[in-house]
């Protein structure tokens, strides 16, 4: 650089435009900017190619301070996707997310607690001693839970229809109620009954329905609300790998209790579909459908009257469209 020429930056800038050389030096410069010129015209080239193929996994847009996320786990997602070197919340995009070649690290696909769809199971109760309204239910597409009670007429033709058709089946076992009138019929569990009796006549009631994967009470309101015959019950279920789907026929039951202390998977039921009649079906159907939404999970029970089946199946629509799937009611229970 001359003295009194300006600065070093003014004096590179010269020479790369050619002006303040000797005419000698001139053919040189021109040269040197073609060659310039087509560096950095290769550079532009290769990062558009880089930015196009390369393996570049985008980061979730971060939904800002204060602000819902976009699905639960979303802080420990995001940060699974930042490379060595990155900033959560910083916009920035790595120049290493350029690099081809294999990620120098492994990411979750997806967080650990991404929830599932809301599901719900609808239950038939009262299985075995009525044949045409239970026959209407086979025509519905969604996996049903049959709840067959022992020594019925259609009680092992239905059970296994049922599983044929790829429903689950159930035994729904006769529990004493409190009202003596009302009687649950054959094979039910007493409280006054001693506990070998009770035992034994559990064990044959679940041997007359064959293939079954869990149990439900029939009726029961004052079996279910006694301590000692609950855990007889949940013993026999424990030992045969059984689950129990609390029907809560009343508010003092002690059921579930007894089987989430002996560790026997179980449920309780949340709404009587038909308690009202056949007529009311679609309304409790939207509360399931509402409380599914609300919960993850919901479980409904009704039973084999006369036009039921077909007001189910008028639901089944609502329920795909709200995206709640129906399932097996073994799935519920924990």
């Amino acid at each position: 650089m001359v003295p009194g020429k300006g600065s070093g930056i003014d004096y590179i800038l010269g020479y790369l435009r050619g002006t303040g050389l000797k005419p000698g030096n001139r053919a040189h410069a021109a040269g040197r900017r073609e060659r310039v010129r087509d560096f950095l015209l290769f550079l532009n080239l290769a990062l558009l190619l880089i930015v196009g193929f390369a393996p570049v996994s985008p980061l979730p847009a971060n939904p800002g301070a204060g602000q819902e996320t976009a699905f639960p786990g979303y802080a420990a997602f995001a940060a699974s996707c930042l490379l060595p070197g990155e900033k959560a919340g910083s916009g920035l995009l790595s120049l290493t997310r350029l690099l081809p070649g294999d990620r120098p690290f492994s990411r979750q696909e997806l967080p650990p607690s991404l929830p599932v769809k809301p599901r719900v199971a609808l239950i038939l109760d009262d299985v075995g001693f009525v044949r045409d309204p239970v026959e209407a239910f086979f025509s519905i597409g969604a996996p049903l839970t049959f709840a067959v009670l022992p020594w019925g007429e259609y009680s092992q033709y239905h059970a296994e229809k049922a599983k044929n058709h790829g429903f689950e089946v159930m035994l729904h076992l006769p529990l004493e109620p409190l009202d003596p009138a009302h009687a649950p019929g054959p094979g039910t569990l007493f409280v006054d009954a001693s506990a070998e009796e009770n035992r034994q006549r559990l064990r044959a009631n679940i041997r007359n329905i064959p293939g079954v994967t869990g149990v439900n009470n029939h009726m029961g309101s004052k079996g279910t609300q006694d301590p000692a015959l609950m855990r007889l019950v949940m013993e026999e279920l424990k030992a045969q790998g059984l689950f129990f789907v609390d029907s809560f026929t009343i508010e003092g039951s002690v059921a579930l209790a007894a089987a989430r202390e002996l560790g026997v998977p179980a449920a309780r039921r949340d709404f009587f579909l038909d308690h009202y009649g056949t007529e009311d079906i679609p309304r409790q159907l939207e509360k399931l459908l509402e409380a599914a939404l609300e919960e993850g999970s919901a479980i409904g029970i009704l039973h084999p009257r006369p036009g039921a089946a077909e007001a189910l199946a008028g639901f089944l629509p609502r329920l795909q469209a709200a995206g709640v799937r129906i399932v097996p009611v073994s799935e519920l229970v924990k």
